[in-house]
């Protein structure tokens, strides 16, 4: 082995794990990768289920585009995926009409909306949004709808907004933190929502190439029982079966919870307490396949008319890759309440989804995201966000580094676990 080079074995094979282990083999370091699962990229891939593209998780998107922190991160393991970047990013369907929204904040709003959603006038709502930010950093949070609120918007702009914080967050608008919208605009340099044309799958397929080519191993169906720690630094894994891997790093990319369970009685006491405080998001995610055409937009549509659906993702329109050429494909998104009755919500979203969509719809799957295996472990929101999310380092255990969802940063969906890649390569580096 290289001088100054470590052993690093990556447990878990999400997006963010399968990031770092590229970006340290690129750079020399034995990678390992071990994945309980038979396929890799967590809730960052696709299945092929007749011809169409089912994500696990992630609906084919890509936050943030060309200028986000996950492009970035791609860039650093010389990765390159083929974008389409819609603009407007989504379209907002109300009254019958569809009314252009645009994420990239530099861009004009449709007049119709911004009376609908009453914010009009930028140099006020500019301020306003500062005030709330600043605020926001020195520990004077408040709900993103409150925020809506206070820079004039309507009700039917925190509608919108609800709708947008669910499906983007898992998070509704009353519990959604203002400052993390805020600052994960910022953090996407005022980005356009991007998605990747071939694909989630095929992005995970050509980072695990780079990876192996640099001369990492990947190994599936491997769960991990345990994370070996001997005076007080992480010195390897256990596999089920017994076997021993030792390392000079392991990178942990299987959850909060679960990573704390694999230390055992090394886990340190206060984030365990810290964890088990933390709510996980939930929802249903729908695949619709129709013979006639479910869109004329590229845009993501937010149904604000609707009761259940928070978003729908024209996936043929954007890419006729992801479905046989004879079919349309969408891919819609249901928060789900937990206070409620889940099966009654599944049923209404559906009911409402299809009646929607109109006549040939019909939902090819739906999968629900809930405790064991949620849309985020830990959702982002009020005291959930930013430091309030595990560190990456934990107290007292050297040598073991946690990336992804689960810790802290800021962002939306693959832009925070983007960050959280970006900013444990720069700890790496100078270790």
């Amino acid at each position: 082995m290289a001088s100054g080079k470590r052993r690093v074995v990556v447990v878990g094979t999400g997006l963010g794990g399968l990031l770092t282990g590229a970006f340290l083999a690129r750079r020399g370091h034995p990678v390992t990768f071990l994945e309980a699962q038979s396929i890799i990229g967590g809730r960052f891939t696709h299945i092929d289920y007749q011809g169409f593209a089912i994500p696990t998780g992630a609906f084919h998107a890509f936050p943030g585009g060309v200028r986000g922190h996950l492009f970035r991160c791609l860039c650093k393991v010389g990765v390159h995926v083929s974008l389409v970047e819609p603009a407007p990013s989504v379209m907002v369907a109300v009254d019958g009409q569809r009314l252009p929204l645009h994420l990239d904040m530099t861009r004009s709003q449709s007049p119709v909306l911004r009376r609908l959603v009453g914010v009009n006038r930028r140099g006020p709502v500019t301020r306003s949004a500062a005030r709330m930010l600043i605020a926001g950093l020195m520990g004077r949070d408040l709900p993103a709808a409150e925020g809506m609120r206070r820079i004039g918007g309507t009700e039917a702009g925190v509608r919108l907004l609800d709708r947008l914080t669910k499906f983007a967050l898992s998070v509704p608008a009353e519990e959604a933190s203002a400052v993390e919208l805020l600052r994960s605009i910022l953090s996407q340099r005022f980005g356009r929502e991007g998605f990747l044309i071939h694909g989630s799958g095929s992005m995970i397929g050509r980072i695990r190439a780079a990876a192996e080519s640099s001369g990492a191993e990947v190994r599936t169906a491997a769960p991990v029982r345990r994370i070996i720690v001997e005076g007080g630094r992480a010195r390897g894994v256990e596999v089920e079966g017994g076997e021993s891997l030792d390392a000079g790093w392991v990178i942990a990319n299987a959850g909060v919870r679960r990573t704390l369970g694999m230390l055992g009685e090394h886990a340190p006491s206060r984030v365990v307490e810290q964890v088990a405080t933390l709510r996980p998001a939930c929802g249903f995610t729908h695949a619709v396949r129709s013979r006639n055409r479910l869109h004329e937009h590229l845009s993501i549509e937010i149904p604000l008319d609707l009761r259940h659906i928070d978003g729908i993702m024209p996936v043929s329109n954007l890419s006729r890759f992801l479905c046989p050429p004879e079919w349309h494909f969408a891919l819609a998104y249901q928060w789900m309440d937990p206070a409620e009755d889940p099966e009654k919500q599944l049923e209404a979203g559906r009911r409402e989804l299809l009646e929607h969509l109109g006549s040939g719809a019909e939902i090819m799957n739906t999968a629900c995201y809930h405790s064991h295996n949620p849309t985020a472990n830990i959702a982002q929101m009020i005291g959930q966000h930013g430091k309030s999310r595990p560190p990456a380092i934990l107290p007292g255990i050297e040598g073991l580094f946690l990336v992804g969802h689960d810790v802290q940063g800021y962002g939306t969906a693959a832009e925070l676990i983007g960050e959280s890649c970006l900013r444990l390569w720069e700890r790496l580096e100078r270790a």
